[in-house]
């Protein structure tokens, strides 16, 4: 016997809201909360499988205060819910983008460090040439040349300050919207 069959010749109450969750994207959920007249609460598929079946529109009928507390419950234990999966889902997600630009500042500072050291060893070798050189206008080339590397590697060495990631600690914000309908059926 289906879920649906078991609900022939009962009564009750069903709800559907639209949560919509802004975080790293924009994501849309539909939230069901259900009770029958007996105070028996619906599962979400069983919810679901009711708006597939054919229906009359009746009279408009308020909800009780007590089932209305009730689906009210279950509204926000099922958003809540769904808010913690997108939560995780979201964690999970930055925790590996995190790691990818953890991975590419290390790349970028070991070869920053390997330029580091080829030009270091540029800057010695030219200064042994600058001792060995016997012209005044080549000792004087030399030591051009090496406070040029020199002024590259104080650039370089002031890139390597921003290579480190940062957390941003942002968190996702969430807004659950009324656009709440709520349904009887007989």
């Amino acid at each position: 016997m289906s879920l649906v069959e078991q609900l022939q010749d009962h009564a009750g109450w069903l709800r559907l809201s639209l949560l919509t969750i802004e975080a790293l994207e924009p994501e849309q959920h539909l939230v069901f909360s259900a009770i029958d007249d007996d105070g028996n609460s619906l599962h979400e598929e069983t919810c679901e499988r009711l708006f597939m079946i054919a229906g009359e529109v009746g009279k408009e009928r308020s909800v009780p205060e007590t089932l209305q507390t009730l689906l009210d419950d279950q509204c926000e234990a099922a958003k809540a819910k769904i808010v913690q999966d997108v939560t995780k889902r979201n964690q999970t997600y930055f925790e590996a983008e995190m790691d990818k630009l953890e991975n590419w500042a290390e790349d970028l500072k070991q070869g920053l460090e390997r330029e580091l050291k080829e030009l270091d060893r540029e800057i010695k070798s030219t200064k042994k040439e600058a001792r060995q050189a016997s012209s005044l206008d080549a000792k004087v080339a030399l030591h051009k040349s090496i406070t040029d590397w020199v002024v590259i590697i104080s650039r370089r060495r002031s890139i390597r300050r921003f290579t480190t990631p940062s957390a941003n600690g942002r968190r996702p914000s969430f807004s659950l919207r009324r656009t709440a309908t709520t349904w009887c059926w007989r």
